[in-house]
């Protein structure tokens, strides 16, 4: 129980608990950072729920794999412009605040000079933004001139400019027709007091009603603030800001704080604003001149860095953001998509009333909204800890398992929020839970005590605990008379020995340790040598009496050998517990297994014998972590596997881990990388005559053919795979068989399609692959109503929906329920294809993460709207769908999205944009040789010249 109040008293970081499936979709967008497809995860929850604890673990996971992190705060008492992002790359450039102006300048010009944005005049933009030369603790100031300079450079910017200010200097300014004057003040000949801002709202409103570009510069916040009867001075900035929006205008309020930014913030809006003039009057809105905004400032440098290695930037607490830092994450998260950039931001839901719509604190929810209406960010929701993982947090920080009623108390007054619980269990240091629980068990649990009652046994009954608690927590009688051989009666009148000195109790299965402390002080008791012996004795005694596929046994008789230094029968028990773990789909438990393997394979001298292991492992940590999603760990041990492999001269390993490293790039649509693996695999697994791995190389190699839209090699390849004995390779037989029916259907030849399709029914259901078999079905359903077989069509498609129900999460329902929803809209029926659509809908868009599905699944959700009339979604989700697929350069599927989006606008009477879509429809069919659909975007296109012409007539 020291640890525990070691714990309370440190500044450890607390275990995190319950949040699985959370880390695993950041680490998969890192992942995909890491290979140049960028992303923005938003993290949302109430306070104390564990954003913050997440994601630092989500930096070590980045560092780890080489990231660069970049972190920033926001505060609620500090709203300068860029504040997270300044305050970043503070840190990162290591600016002192109390170092001079110049000497921080030259840290950054140093830090860059290896970069391409060396550049003078780039270095001393970029720089300014968090560089301040009056200021540089941080803060700026301003001058009345440079209020001047603003309003100059509205007017050159072509705007009718409003401003308010308090300055008496004002008078001295040269007049100027386009700028209306207010003064705030006392006194003042022509100044309106602050008391009658309704007045001055009047002024305004006047003003912006003449005019289309207006701009105010209220350069009177603190007079105005100062003096503020009945909240006016919030009314009157509401007034100019809807005003302003109203008559495309803008509104700078200007402080110390916020003045260095308005210029670049009028880059940023006016190059948005179009304003007829001469050539001199655009240069100076930024649009011929071409100088950086500060969001592109930002963004270059960000760009620059992840370059080198992959870049992650943190942005916590964005309920309490300023305008100009969410408007540069929009901006950053439409790019993002192409670079090696992955974005974490987290912020309070409740506190700024993200539901409430009557509740408006801060940009964030308006940044939301329009970055979610463009699909720019992934949303990950923290909910409150189960009570199972409630359980394991107190359990890990307070070192063992804690009594029920204590447990009850605590989670009744906690509800699962972690900081609660672990405020609840730190207390002050002397009243929290864990105290309590401490001066519950303090005289059991005190070391010296313990040692003391050791002390005061025979070596029998000593034997007993030492051996007992290499086993766990609980003992079975059984287990200590056979691993110790002793005879009944004198292991009873020994555990009562035991039993009086509170060391160990009977239990309803036998006999338990009274805490974890009592156990832990009896390991640490014994010396190296008696340590190992006794971890061998338990191993052998548990390998003994329990099963041999028994788990968790397996694990702790793996563990006991490695404990006492038997490798080699360590290596096996951790195997063998690790197929067990897979076998309950248990996959984090197995893959603690394997790293433990390969600990005991490293422990050992190397042969060649130990070398195939080391591979097989890794390989089975790869397959395990590709399942999982964690495709850049598959990769990982993969190549791990392979170096092992051409080290140790092992052809059959190294092409295996080849192969498998094609098969995770495929994934990936690095078509380059992807080719080059399986193409390594197959020469030497034919090389080494390995048949297996040439067959599942050329099914590889098939399979990306297809995909590139090459139908010729994609179909020898095909061929020479089926030429090979399957083995167990049922699974791969079937869907290489559907994939042969989509080449001939993709070409056009519908008989040898349906053949196929047909083979891989028959196949499908000769070894009850049902997800298979109905995958074969809807492909027949496809071609079917291609030949005008439509009740046949209905009916193998409504049978392969059904057949998918039960199994919505898998890839192959996904592309069954996509096949569904296009099939019942072509047929017309309403109804079914409802159906296949809210089941589409149903399944969470992030758990598409094949982006080949997620791209038909976006066409087929516009293709279902379009026929409802919902144009405007159906055209937004098929471009979509159409982006993802230029990204994956699939040529096919991107032709088909041009067909389908050729005719939503011609449904619309959009004559010349169908025209434009069958024109790219008919490009993209033409360059694969897709004959078929070549065919029908010809007929189509000649069908709409000749409706443009008559229109035009």
């Amino acid at each position: 129980m020291k640890d525990a109040g070691k714990w309370r008293s440190s500044k450890a970081e607390p275990p995190l608990v319950g949040r699985v499936k959370e880390f695993t979709t950041i680490r998969r967008a890192l992942t995909l950072a890491s290979g140049s497809k960028g992303s923005m995860i938003l993290i949302e929850g109430e306070a104390g729920i564990g954003k913050t604890r997440l994601i630092r673990e989500c930096r070590k996971e980045a560092e780890k794999e080489g990231f660069t992190v970049l972190w920033g705060n926001c505060f609620d008492y500090r709203k300068e412009p860029y504040l997270p992002f300044r305050e970043m790359l503070k840190e990162h450039f290591g600016i002192s605040p109390l170092d001079d102006f110049q000497n921080n300048k030259e840290r950054v010009k140093e830090k860059m000079k290896g970069t391409v944005l060396r550049d003078p005049n780039f270095l001393e933009e970029f720089s300014s933004l968090f560089i301040s030369k009056d200021e540089p603790a941080g803060g700026f100031t301003y001058s009345k001139d440079d209020v001047e300079n603003l309003v100059g450079h509205l007017r050159r910017k072509g705007f009718r400019v409003l401003l308010i200010t308090d300055s008496d200097d004002i008078h001295k300014r040269e007049t100027d027709p386009k700028v209306d004057t207010l003064i705030i003040g006392e006194g003042e000949k022509g100044a309106v007091p602050p008391t009658r801002l309704e007045r001055i709202a009047h002024i305004i409103q006047g003003t912006y009603s003449r005019f289309q570009h207006c701009a105010v510069v209220n350069d009177a916040v603190r007079s105005l603030s100062r003096n503020n009867p009945e909240g006016k001075f919030e009314n009157l900035v509401g007034i100019v800001n809807d005003i302003a929006v109203e008559n495309n205008g803008i509104v700078i309020h200007v402080t110390g704080e916020t003045y260095p930014d308005c210029l670049n913030d009028l880059d940023d809006i006016s190059s948005s604003i179009r304003i007829e003039g001469d050539r001199e009057k655009e240069e100076s809105m930024g649009m011929v001149k071409g100088k950086l905004s500060t969001n592109e400032l930002f963004f270059t440098y960000f760009k620059e860095v992840s370059r080198g290695d992959p870049l992650l930037l943190v942005v916590e607490d964005l309920q309490w953001s300023d305008k100009h830092s969410m408007n540069l994450l929009q901006y950053i998260a439409r790019d993002i998509h192409q670079e090696s950039m992955c974005i974490l931001g987290s912020y309070r839901s409740e506190e700024y009333g993200l539901d409430d719509p009557e509740m408006d604190r801060g940009p964030l929810r308006e940044t939301l909204q329009r970055m979610s209406r463009e699909h720019l960010f992934e949303t990950i929701t923290l909910n409150r800890l189960e009570e199972n993982e409630q359980w394991e947090l107190v359990s890990n920080i307070v070192g063992f398992e804690p009594e029920e009623q204590m447990m009850k108390e605590l989670m009744d007054q906690t509800e699962g929020n972690p900081r609660f619980l672990i405020d609840r269990l730190k207390g002050d240091g002397t009243h929290g839970v864990a105290s309590e629980i401490m001066e519950d068990v303090a005289p059991q649990l005190e070391e010296s005590t313990i040692r003391k009652r050791l002390d005061r046994l025979d070596r029998k009954a000593r034997s007993i605990l030492e051996f007992s608690s290499l086993i766990g927590m609980e003992v079975t009688m059984d287990m200590i008379i056979e691993g110790l051989d002793l005879e009944e009666g004198e292991f009873l009148d020994s555990m009562d020995e035991i039993s009086e000195l509170k060391l160990m109790s009977e239990k309803e299965n036998g006999f338990r340790f009274e805490h974890q402390r009592v156990r832990s002080s009896i390991i640490s008791s014994m010396d190296e040598k008696r340590k190992k012996e006794m971890h061998l004795l338990a191993a052998s005694t548990l390998e003994k009496l329990t099963g041999a596929r028994e788990s968790p046994a397996l694990f702790n008789i793996a563990k006991n050998y490695m404990m006492g230094g038997d490798m080699d029968r360590a290596y096996k028990g951790f195997m063998e517990s690790a197929e067990g773990d897979m076998e309950r789909m248990e996959e984090e438990k197995a893959l603690t297994s394997l790293s433990l393997a390969l600990e005991c394979l490293d422990r050992l001298p190397r042969n060649r014998e130990r070398n195939i292991a080391k591979v097989e492992t890794l390989q089975m940590m790869g397959d395990i972590k590709e399942s999982m999603g964690d495709t850049r760990g598959a990769i990982k041990a993969f190549k791990e596997a392979m170096d092992v492999a051409e080290k140790g001269s092992i052809p059959f390993a190294t092409s295996s881990s080849y192969r498998r490293i094609g098969d995770v790039m495929l994934k990936l649509f690095d078509w380059d990388q992807t080719v080059d693996y399986y193409l390594r695999s197959l020469h030497l697994s034919k090389q080494e005559n390995d048949q297996e791995e040439v067959a599942r190389s050329f099914r590889g190699l098939g399979h990306i053919y297809y995909l590139r839209g090459d139908y010729t090699r994609a179909m020898e390849c095909y061929l020479k795979y089926m030429e090979f004995p399957k083995k167990e390779r049922r699974s791969v037989t079937v869907m290489a068989l559907i994939e042969m029916g989509d080449i001939y259907f993709e070409m056009g030849d519908l008989n040898q399609a349906l053949t196929y399709y047909i083979l891989g029914v028959k196949k499908g259901e000769e070894k009850d692959l049902k997800l298979e078999s109905a995958l074969a079905y809807s492909s027949m359903a496809v071609v079917l109503l291609k030949l005008g077989e439509l009740e046949e069509s209905r009916r193998y498609a409504k049978w392969a929906f059904n057949m998918v129900g039960d199994h919505l999460g898998s890839e192959i329902a996904k592309k069954v329920l996509i096949n569904h929803v296009e099939i019942m809209l072509d047929l017309a029926d309403t109804e079914n294809a409802r159906e296949g659509f809210e089941n589409l809908l149903s399944i969470p868009e992030e758990s598409f993460e094949n982006l080949l599905l997620k791209g038909l699944r976006f066409r087929a959700i516009g293709l279902y709207l379009s026929r409802q009339r919902d144009f405007e979604g159906g055209v937004e989700n098929m471009k979509r769908a159409e982006e993802i697929l230029k990204k994956l350069q699939l040529p096919f599927h991107l032709g088909m999205t041009y067909y389908h989006l050729g005719l939503v606008m011609f449904q619309q009477m959009k004559v010349e944009e169908a025209v434009e879509f069958f024109e790219m429809a008919f490009s993209t069919f033409k360059s694969i040789n897709a004959i078929f659909f070549l065919n029908r975007a010809s007929s189509k296109l000649r069908e709409l010249k000749f409706v443009l012409e008559g229109l035009r007539e």
